[in-house]
C-alpha cells in the first residue's frame, strides 16, 4: 500500500539552487482547483465517485501525493485535510505559481468545506493568492456578497492595475437558460465593488467555443478564455494538444476581444468512461478513443513558456497579464499538477515548470 506522510516541504525550488519568480517580472500564471477529494463526506457522492473512476490499477499513476492504493481496484483520495493543503500550498509556492482559481460551490458545500476553507484557514495562505470561478448556480445575491468580501482581501488576486480577478463559467450563449439574470449580476458585481471601495473586477469569460464573443459584448465582460480544450482526436500526442490549444489564443485575440491564454496540462477522460460520474451525461459509444498522451514535464514546460511568450507578444491582447493552468487537480479528466504519489514521477511537473518560471524573460520579437 503506498501511502502519504504529511511533511509540508517549503520552497521546492530552493532546494534545487532556485528561487521563486516574482510575478512582476513575467505574466501571473494560476491553476483552477477542482475540490472534490472528499472521499465519503457526508452531503455529497461526488468524492467516492471520482476515486471509483481512478480504482483500476492503469490509473493508479495518477495518484496524487495524498492518496492511498488500497489494491488493485480500490483507491482512497482525500485532500479535506487541513496538513494535506499546506502541503499543497508548499508546492505550488515552491514552484513560482501565483495563484489558484477555485470553482465556486456554495459555503455548505462539502467541495467548499474540502478546499477554498481550508485554504482560507491556512496559516501558510499567503504564499498563494487565489481566485474565484462563478458557475450559475453561485452568482445569487448572496454569493454576489461572497466575491465583494472576497475581493477586498490582500490574498485575492488582482490584475491590471489592482482589479480583482474572477472567472465566469459560461453562459454559453446570450440565451442559456441557466444563466437567466446574468447581465444583472454582472452588473450588480460591478456595482457592489464599487460600493465596497474596490476596482471594477476584472471578468473573464470561460466558454471560448462559438457563441463567445457575443456573450462578451452582451454582458461586458473583459477578456475571453476557457475552463479547458480538447478538439475530439482519437489517442493524440500532447503536442496536439499544446499546439491547437495555442491556436485557440489567436483565435480569440482575432476577435478584437481581450484574451486570458488557457494552458493545457492534458485531457484524458478514459477513467470516467469506463466508470461513469452521476453529473455527466451518458458517454457516447466510443468516448474511449478521444483523448490526448500525457505530457512529458519538458512538453508542459515549453507550453507553458509559450503562453508567457504570447502574453509578450501581444500585450495589447492579454492586458490582464496573466494565463490559468488546466489544472491543478482535475486527476480523472487528465488535468493536473499536483505532484504524484510515485516516486518515479513526485514534483516534476513542478520542477518543470518552476524552472520556466523562475528563468523567463521577454523574447525578442515582443517589443519594449
Amino acid at each position: 500500500m503506498r501511502k502519504f506522510a504529511a511533511v509540508v516541504v517549503l520552497g521546492l525550488l530552493t532546494s534545487s539552487g532556485g528561487q521563486a519568480a516574482s510575478p512582476r517580472q513575467r505574466p501571473i500564471v494560476g491553476a483552477i482547483r477542482w475540490d472534490a477529494w472528499i472521499g465519503d463526506t457526508p452531503g455529497s457522492g461526488v468524492g467516492r465517485e471520482v476515486e471509483r473512476s481512478l480504482g483500476p490499477k492503469r490509473w493508479h499513476t495518477r495518484l496524487p501525493f495524498f492518496a492511498e492504493e488500497r489494491s488493485d481496484t480500490e483507491v482512497r483520495i482525500r485532500a479535506n485535510r487541513q496538513e494535506v493543503m499546506d502541503q499543497e500550498i508548499a508546492y505550488a509556492h515552491g514552484a513560482g505559481l501565483d495563484y489558484w482559481a477555485f470553482v465556486m460551490y456554495a459555503p455548505d458545500d462539502p467541495l467548499t468545506k474540502g478546499g477554498l476553507d481550508l485554504y482560507l484557514h491556512s496559516s501558510h495562505r499567503r504564499d498563494m493568492k487565489y481566485a474565484l470561478m462563478v458557475q450559475p448556480y453561485t452568482f445569487a445575491e448572496a454569493d454576489i456578497a461572497r466575491l465583494v468580501h472576497a475581493f477586498a482581501e490582500d490574498e485575492y488576486q488582482k490584475v491590471a492595475g489592482g482589479r480583482p480577478l474572477v472567472f465566469l463559467l459560461g453562459p454559453r450563449t446570450v440565451d442559456d437558460p441557466q444563466w437567466p439574470d446574468a447581465k444583472a449580476r454582472v452588473a450588480n458585481l460591478r456595482a457592489e465593488a464599487a460600493r465596497a471601495g474596490l476596482k471594477n473586477p476584472y471578468i473573464v469569460h470561460m466558454w471560448g467555443w462559438n457563441d463567445a464573443r457575443r456573450v462578451i459584448d452582451w454582458l461586458g465582460l473583459d477578456a475571453m478564455g476557457a475552463y479547458s480544450l480538447n478538439f475530439e482526436d482519437r489517442g493524440a500526442p500532447y503536442a496536439a494538444l499544446a499546439t491547437k490549444t495555442e491556436g485557440k489564443w489567436e483565435e480569440w485575440r482575432a476577435t478584437r476581444r481581450k484574451v486570458f491564454p488557457l494552458v493545457m496540462s492534458g485531457w484524458d477522460r478514459r477513467p470516467r468512461v469506463e466508470n461513469p460520474v452521476s453529473w455527466e451525461p451518458p458517454n457516447p459509444p466510443d468516448a474511449i478513443e478521444y483523448y490526448y498522451d500525457a505530457p512529458t514535464p519538458p512538453e508542459l514546460a515549453a507550453h507553458l513558456r509559450a503562453s508567457l511568450d504570447w502574453c509578450a507578444r501581444h500585450s495589447d491582447a492579454a492586458d490582464a497579464w496573466g494565463v490559468v493552468i488546466y489544472a491543478w487537480n482535475e486527476i480523472d479528466e487528465g488535468g493536473w499538477l499536483v505532484p504524484s504519489l510515485w516516486p518515479g514521477q513526485g514534483p516534476s511537473r513542478l520542477y518543470a515548470i518552476g524552472r520556466v518560471l523562475r528563468e523567463w524573460s521577454p523574447p525578442p520579437d515582443s517589443g519594449p
